[in-house]
């Protein structure tokens, strides 16, 4: 903004202000022009193209201050919104902070729990599997002691005996399957001899 003012004076002293040529200087500014020439009941050309007149250079002053005031003011309100946008932003993202870092450590002390639960559970299966392989270890065995009680070595070690034809392969478990003079051979707990069929 330009001031253009002129102080109190005589008429004459004031008509270089009231030509047509500052008039156009005044109305060709590429910046806002305010006047304040001579006293209260002056008028020039010059005020006519000036963007605001005031009565007289003290008015111009004071229109100035005002203004340089208004804007101090209206930046000292921005400065005051936005410390506090400012702040309550920073407090905002500051509890968002907070709040993300107590689920972090949730999801942490969560995760250690459930670290704790599968080493436990593994712990359980394995010691379930060797209690499992452990008896049924016990039963093959005591299965494998009840197979031998009952078994052919055992049975022949009582007392028992085996009677085959020949071939060893096929026994004898009836009268009906031998006659006289049959060549048979029976086994017993400590071996095998022959036998010959003399009568029924």
């Amino acid at each position: 903004m330009v001031a253009l003012i002129r102080g109190g004076g005589a008429k004459l002293d004031l008509s270089v202000f009231d030509s047509e040529v500052v008039g156009r200087a005044i109305a060709k500014m590429p910046m806002p022009v305010i006047t304040g020439l001579g006293h209260e009941v002056d008028r020039t050309v010059a005020d006519e193209a000036a963007a605001i007149s005031e009565k007289t250079p003290s008015a111009v002053g004071e229109w100035l201050v005002a203004r340089v005031k208004e804007f101090s003011d209206r930046l000292g309100r921005a400065r005051l919104v936005i410390g506090t946008e400012a702040r309550t932003a920073f407090q905002r993202h500051r509890q968002r902070l907070v709040s993300a870092a107590g689920t972090v450590a949730g999801v942490s002390t969560s995760l250690a729990r459930q670290r704790d639960l599968l080493d436990h559970v593994k712990g359980s299966i394995a010691d379930s599997a060797r209690r499992n392989l452990h008896r049924e270890e016990r039963t093959i065995s005591s299965l494998a002691e009840w197979f031998s009680a009952i078994g052919l070595d055992a049975t022949l070690g009582r007392g028992f005996a085996v009677v085959t034809k020949p071939d060893g392969r096929t026994v004898i478990r009836s009268v009906d399957q031998v006659s006289t003079g049959d060549s048979l051979v029976v086994r017993v707990g400590d071996g095998t001899f022959p036998v010959t069929v003399e009568g029924q």
